[in-house]
């Protein structure tokens, strides 16, 4: 029965693809987060599912007229990237052909749907139907276990097998909760946006505080998800980018203090996995007394160190593993072939010295860029269409990327779907603002560039 819910729910989402370019942007997100292909019992693999959405959309878009955008600064900052990489290979690269070709052509694709993403994207519902449909789908899983670790009493997910694919592993499904997370408290905001809810499909519009309480639960699950799962850099950089929203979404103090008791209730009702505390006070512990994983850490950045000092283009993408033992001076110590397990020091020992810069240029730009968009729609926001659509938006991804900045530390997740579409993202954000302000007359515009 499950079988054929997952395959009819698939048939209408190719459906929903034929129909337009948003369609197609909608299906093809949808398969490359949610991956439906995992939910069926039997092997559907054949069938090729998500390369069949990715046609949809890419084909049929570009007929119609629609082609990737590189007018960004920050999309030439992500081409520059994409370039950089394909240099480190050339020069250097891996000994396995497989592992040399897999990231460029998966980088390539990534990095096509989302400007052509940007391309297809004209208006905030087209835009709402995004976050929502990526937010939603791996919200789906990361709110469905945090609520049945609710409900069995708190037990730790901890080294189980959770998702395939970005999202395979504890730490990586921790991190790419804690990303989208944002992404769901944004959709559990305009719930309460007048402006807003016009935006929903209509059956979502008809019971808004029955989807507003469902965004809720899911918005509460993420965040148990997050701590079964026992990862310290997602719980840190969660925890963190969760404090930065209240200082973004104004009057923060007030909303800190109503937190407060709440938070406590909730810490009392709800039990922590077990031996969680600890685990997370391991991460501030002295150097002595470090758990292996923790103390591992500096090692394997300083080998990334030394290996780009040998290798100023890079070792090439997903090549570290393979160079590690050459660089690694602690005998073996912490075995061989080992992960770099932070996604800077990924960049900067895999795409080289030019790789790191560019890598913080896409960050500072896309920082400096989201705090531009808030001042000018705040200074516009009397002639602006929903402007608190834009600034919710605006702090959800300046949220969603700082957890990726803090938790991506101690994780190798620099080819992750999540955080260049939120790079993506900032670029919609551009065109949109940039267009009702342009729209403004001449008489009552306040002189801002973007």
């Amino acid at each position: 029965m499950r079988d054929v819910v997952v395959l009819i729910i698939i048939l209408l989402f190719l459906i929903i693809a034929f129909r337009d370019s948003i369609g197609g942007m909608i299906a093809y997100w949808w398969f490359a987060i949610f991956r439906p292909q995992d939910w069926v019992y039997m092997d559907i693999t054949g069938f090729r599912f998500p390369m069949i959405a990715t046609l949809l959309f890419f084909i049929p878009s570009m007929l119609r007229g629609k082609y990737p955008t590189l007018k960004d600064s920050i999309a030439v900052l992500m081409v520059t990237f994409y370039l950089l990489m394909l240099l480190s290979n050339s020069v250097n690269g891996c000994s396995d052909i497989y592992q040399v070709i897999e990231p460029a052509l998966y980088m390539f694709l990534l990095l096509f749907a989302i400007f052509l993403s940007v391309s297809v994207i004209e208006s905030k519902q087209h835009l709402i139907y995004l976050i929502a449909i990526v937010g939603l789908s791996l919200g789906f899983y990361a709110g469905k276990a945090g609520i049945s670790a609710i409900i069995g009493g708190g037990y730790s997910s901890y080294g189980s097998s959770n998702m395939g694919g970005i999202f395979s592993g504890s730490n990586a499904f921790a991190m790419g909760s804690g990303i989208l997370l944002f992404f769901l408290i944004f959709i559990y905001q305009q719930c309460s946006n007048r402006k807003s809810k016009i935006l929903f499909p209509k059956y979502l519009v008809l019971h808004p505080k029955l989807f507003s309480l469902a965004m809720l639960l899911l918005v509460i699950g993420t965040i148990f998800n997050i701590v079964t799962l026992a990862s310290r850099g997602s719980a840190i950089a969660t925890f963190l980018a969760l404090i930065l929203l209240f200082i973004l979404n104004g009057k923060w103090f007030k909303k800190a203090l109503l937190m407060v008791p709440l938070l406590a209730i909730a810490f009392t009702v709800v039990p922590l996995p077990e031996g969680y505390e600890q685990r997370i006070e391991s991460a501030f512990a002295d150097k002595e007394e470090l758990d292996t994983s923790a103390a591992s850490r500096p090692h394997f950045w300083q080998v990334a160190i030394n290996m780009t000092k040998s290798y100023p283009v890079g070792v090439g993408p997903g090549c570290f593993r393979e160079y590690y033992d050459l660089f690694d001076h602690s005998g073996g110590q912490y075995n061989r072939a080992r992960d770099v397990h932070s996604s800077h020091f990924q960049v900067l020992a895999e795409l080289g010295y030019l790789g790191i810069v560019t890598w913080i240029l896409l960050f500072s730009f896309t920082y400096l860029r989201l705090f531009k968009l808030r001042r000018i729609v705040k200074t516009h926001e009397k002639n602006i269409e929903n402007p608190i659509f834009y600034t919710q938006l605006c702090n959800a991804i300046i949220c969603s990327i700082t957890v990726y900045l803090i938790g991506g530390s101690l994780y190798s997740l620099t080819f992750n779907d999540l955080i260049w579409l939120n790079f993506g993202i900032t670029i919609v954000l551009t065109k949109l603002i940039k267009g009702e302000v342009a729209s403004i007359p001449k008489n009552v515009q306040k002189p801002s560039k973007v």
